[in-house]
């Protein structure tokens, strides 16, 4: 599957409220558990992590994140689940040189900062980091995928 607007239409209809308003850890959960997804918080170098057992898929997220940065890896662990089966794949950087490690991460930061909002927020001069409780990194990472974004439309 291709990183292009078809791909974030697809989720705006899959996904209630995706790209709408930011999705929070419950809606991460409810997805999970409608998926059979066992989800749980541990202590360990990844931040997040995604892995199948006998058939039962599993996503462990690093207890010790921001809660909005426990969102998005979250989402990027879970589209890794809807997306790329099949693999043992765990999140410790923003890996941009992978394609399927970016798809996940692109797909998760409109999860997390919906496209509206995030021109909102900037018109108005908000501290996205703040305001979504996120690493400074991400924030600037949302900002790229906006700017891409755009050029789709």
């Amino acid at each position: 599957m291709s990183l292009t607007a078809d791909l974030i239409e697809r989720l705006e209809q899959e996904i209630p409220s995706y790209n709408v308003r930011p999705l929070s850890l419950n809606d991460f959960e409810a997805l999970c558990v409608a998926e059979g997804i066992i989800t749980f918080e541990h202590t360990m170098p990844a931040r997040g992590w995604y892995f199948v057992i006998k058939g039962v898929p599993f996503i462990v997220i690093n207890k010790h994140l921001s809660p909005g940065h426990k969102t998005f890896i979250g989402f990027h662990e879970y589209f890794h689940h809807k997306y790329h089966p099949g693999g043992h794949l765990y999140y410790k950087t923003l890996a941009m040189e992978n394609k399927i490690e970016l798809q996940a991460s692109v797909m998760a930061a409109i999860a997390i900062i919906p496209t509206a909002g995030l021109a909102l927020d900037l018109i108005g001069g908000e501290s996205v980091p703040e305001k979504y409780n996120i690493p400074i990194h991400l924030a600037e990472f949302r900002l790229m995928v906006h700017r891409v974004y755009e050029r789709w439309d």
